[in-house]
């Protein structure tokens, strides 16, 4: 499994959870929607990756 397979797999995981989704992960769908379209480029890619590593990670 390449890097980007991976991702993708995070994302589709992600954008199966359901609501309410901590802020910054609504915007999830919309990546994931342009990434599988092929319509994600590599600076929204950064940004995207960006965002979810600034993330608060869940303790517990």
């Amino acid at each position: 499994m390449d890097a980007s397979s991976g991702v993708i797999a995070f994302l589709a995981h992600i954008s199966f959870l359901k609501s309410p989704l901590p802020d910054g992960w609504r915007s999830t769908r919309y990546y994931w929607l342009l990434l599988a379209e092929g319509h994600l480029n590599r600076r929204q890619f950064g940004a995207m990756l960006g965002r979810i590593a600034l993330l608060p990670l869940r303790t517990g």
